[in-house]
């Protein structure tokens, strides 16, 4: 299943379930694409609380929230829009990360999976 231009609370759904309590790509992405959904059914301050606790519980959010933005698909994240205020560039949400990361770096880089692929 992938969040597409035709969303409706399916989505929503699916990715509420998706968010088990583990710090990881897998997680930001379904956490970062709730809040997109949520956006997308009107629910702007709802997102903008996930944003918030899901910035102190995940610090992958701050990257997977830059990817989505960048490769996501743009009738579904550019309709939407993204919380928070910060920049939406992949080198800044890496940054952003890496200001609240307290493991070792990231061998590799990072992989952030889309919708359909977790």
């Amino acid at each position: 299943m992938g969040v597409n231009a035709g969303v409706g609370s399916r989505p929503y759904a699916y990715l509420d379930w998706s968010l088990v309590g583990r710090p990881d790509e897998a997680e930001a992405s379904a956490w970062v694409w709730k809040m997109v959904v949520m956006r997308l059914q009107g629910d702007k301050r709802g997102a903008e609380e996930e944003w918030r606790r899901a910035k102190g519980r995940n610090p992958f959010v701050h990257v997977a929230r830059a990817w989505i933005w960048e490769r996501g698909d743009p009738a579904v994240v550019r309709k939407a829009g993204m919380p928070g205020g910060e920049p939406l560039d992949v080198p800044t949400g890496i940054a952003a990360f890496y200001k609240v990361w307290t493991g070792p770096p990231i061998p590799g880089g990072f992989m952030i999976p889309m919708p359909g692929t977790f």
